[in-house]
């Protein structure tokens, strides 16, 4: 019986640790895509393209 609570308390800790970090992860990337965002409405159009290396210079 003893044995089986402590399997249960260790289950319940790993758990948690896994809900710990999938919190982390999820709150990273909203903050980058909310960033990520903020940035696209904000930035002017003309810095934007002239400071991205991965647009061919067609569209500079």
């Amino acid at each position: 019986m003893a044995l089986a609570r402590v399997h249960d308390q260790l289950h319940a800790k790993q758990l948690y640790n896994d809900m710990y970090l999938a919190d982390i992860y999820y709150f990273l990337v909203f903050q980058l895509e909310y960033w990520f965002f903020f940035i696209i409405r904000t930035v002017p159009l003309s810095l934007k393209l002239k400071a991205s290396p991965i647009l061919p210079s067609v569209f500079i």
